[in-house]
C-alpha cells in the first residue's frame, strides 16, 4: 500500500518532529510545480546550485538514494541506476564529493533496518566517475545547515519551485519511491535520518 500523509506524520512525530499535512490546493507558497524532462533528479536541497535544471524530483543524495534503498553497493550497479533514471525521463545526478548523504552511507550510519544500512564498495570520487560515465551529472551544491522546514511531497510528477522554496526549506518527493520501486518505509526512514544528521528532528517542521 502506498504511503499516505498520515503514515508520514506518525513516523515523524514518533521521532520528535513537528508534523502536519496540507493539501495540494493549499500549497501556494512555496509553489508546487510540475517536473520536466530537463530537471535534475537531485539531492533534497531546494536551493539553486550551479545548475539551473532544478525542476526535477528531489530526494536525499540524488541517485544514491535509490542505490541505498535497493542495496546496490557497486559502481556497475550505480551506473545501471543512472541509466534507469534517464530512461524514466529525469536527469540523474549526485552531489559533488558525495555530499553528506554519501558520508552517512559510507560510514554505515543509515537506518538499522532495511537495505539502506549496506555501505558502498566505492568512494565518493569513484561514485562520481561512475555517474558521469553512465551519462549522469555531478552537482556542486551550496552548503545547508539552517533548514527548518521539510516538505514531504506526495503529488506525482511535481516538486517544490526552486524560486520560492527559500533557504530554509528541504524537499523529499515521496512519490519517486513508487516510480522506482523503492521500499517506501526505508526511504522515509533514510530521509529522516539524513535531515536529523544536520539539524536534529526536534528542530524541524515537516509538512
Amino acid at each position: 500500500m502506498a504511503t499516505n500523509a498520515k503514515d508520514i506524520i506518525t513516523l515523524l512525530r514518533g521521532r520528535g518532529w513537528t508534523a502536519s499535512s496540507i493539501t495540494e490546493t493549499q500549497f501556494t507558497s512555496p509553489a508546487l510545480i510540475r517536473t520536466s524532462p530537463q530537471g535534475l533528479l537531485k539531492s533534497s536541497d531546494v536551493r539553486r546550485g550551479r545548475s539551473h535544471n532544478d525542476d526535477g524530483p528531489k530526494i536525499p543524495g540524488g541517485v544514491y538514494a535509490i542505490a541505498t534503498n535497493r542495496g546496490v553497493t557497486t559502481t556497475d550497479g550505480l551506473k545501471a541506476i543512472v541509466r534507469e533514471v534517464a530512461n524514466a525521463g529525469h536527469v540523474p545526478s549526485v552531489p559533488a564529493r558525495g555530499g553528506s548523504f554519501f558520508k552517512l552511507w559510507s560510514e554505515a550510519k543509515m537506518p538499522a533496518g532495511g537495505m539502506a544500512k549496506k555501505p558502498p564498495e566505492f568512494n565518493a570520487a569513484e561514485g562520481e566517475a561512475a555517474v558521469l560515465a553512465a551519462g549522469g551529472v555531478v552537482v556542486e551544491e551550496r552548503r545547508w545547515e539552517e533548514e527548518t522546514v521539510v516538505y514531504f511531497n506526495l503529488v506525482p510528477d511535481t516538486t517544490i519551485s526552486p524560486e520560492k522554496g527559500g533557504d530554509g526549506v528541504l524537499v523529499v518527493d515521496v512519490w519517486i519511491a513508487n516510480k522506482f520501486k523503492m521500499n517506501e518505509a526505508t526511504y522515509l526512514e533514510t530521509a529522516a535520518r539524513f535531515v536529523e544528521y544536520h539539524v536534529g528532528g526536534g528542530g524541524v517542521v515537516a509538512k
